[in-house]
């Protein structure tokens, strides 16, 4: 039978997850040697290694131990949930809610949502995790976080998602472009143009395959996986880019790039939240969900894109 702390699964999670023991170190606030320890006890009782460790490199998951870690980062949640629930007893909520975030939409709606859940529930702690909208969903899989923020295109049958907008995609073009001063453009159009690709796995398909899908090539001139690096690069005029998401405080007078529809794109993709179907949620997690429902009824997710429509 194991005999194994939650503080020692804990810190095996934090290196497994990270991928190193020096960064699970600075994470936690303890030794490395603690790490260490608790990774060398839990691989003694199991009688296989978890890790491979490579010096300068760090560790990765033996097959074994990566399965390993998705059943541990499954109890830890589970254990998290206990704590809270049972520490909501008396009324009122908290305990942690992990939230994991399609970077490239969250700056548009997170500032506020968390700061109207802080002030409605200060005893709640939340953490958020970002990444691409494929990373948050595996995030949700593994048990690491409790929702996922992301679109409804990487969602599977595991899990619960609740659409918030449709979001069109359309493309961001310098103001020094006389297509910027359409009322829509046309693929073909920007085909003659170079593209600034943005390279978020799937999302690199996605937008590259809009022109594949009409016989059409695309120059990209610049890849990046940043959006904070696509807007000033569309505003020096190297080329244009598609995006779904409206960058954040977008105007339509803004002197640098201008948002223009796409007369021949693809449908809207859904944006929303997932979690896992089934799973009831804690108190804090519910609370949580509650607070992006109220932002939905305010119009609060509506400015994510070009043409919305409310679910």
């Amino acid at each position: 039978m194991l005999d194994v702390s939650l503080k020692a699964l804990t810190y095996i999670e934090a290196a497994g997850r990270l991928g190193s023991i020096a960064r699970a170190s600075e994470e936690l606030s303890i030794s490395q040697s603690s790490i260490t320890a608790a990774i060398d006890g839990l691989e003694a009782r199991l009688g296989f290694a978890l890790f491979t460790r490579t010096p300068a490199r760090g560790i990765r998951p033996t097959p074994a131990g990566g399965e390993a870690l998705t059943l541990i980062a499954r109890f830890l949640h589970e254990a998290r949930a206990f704590r809270a629930e049972l520490g909501s007893l008396g009324g009122t909520a908290t305990g942690t809610v992990r939230v994991a975030c399609f970077a490239t939409v969250a700056a548009s709606f997170l500032p506020e949502l968390l700061t109207r859940f802080a002030d409605a529930y200060p005893g709640i702690e939340i953490r958020l995790i970002e990444g691409d909208m494929e990373m948050a969903v595996e995030h949700l899989e593994a048990g690491r976080v409790d929702l996922a923020f992301t679109y409804s295109d990487v969602i599977e049958a595991s899990h619960a998602f609740r659409p918030l907008v449709e979001a069109m995609p359309f493309a961001l073009i310098a103001r020094s472009d006389p297509l910027s001063e359409l009322q829509a453009v046309t693929l073909k159009q920007l085909s003659s143009r170079g593209m600034i690709a943005l390279t978020l796995r799937k999302t690199a398909d996605y937008y590259s395959g809009m022109f594949a899908a009409r016989g059409l090539g695309v120059r990209i001139a610049h890849a990046t996986p940043s959006t904070e690096m696509i807007r000033p690069l569309v505003a020096s005029g190297i080329g244009f880019t598609i995006l779904n998401a409206l960058p954040p405080n977008y105007v339509e007078d803004d002197p640098r790039f201008r948002a223009v529809p796409l007369r021949d794109g693809p449908g809207p993709r859904i944006f929303g939240f997932a979690t896992m179907a089934g799973v009831r949620p804690t108190q804090a997690v519910a609370a949580f969900v509650a607070a992006i429902e109220s932002l939905h009824d305010d119009g609060g997710f509506d400015g994510l894109a070009i043409t919305s429509h409310r679910k």
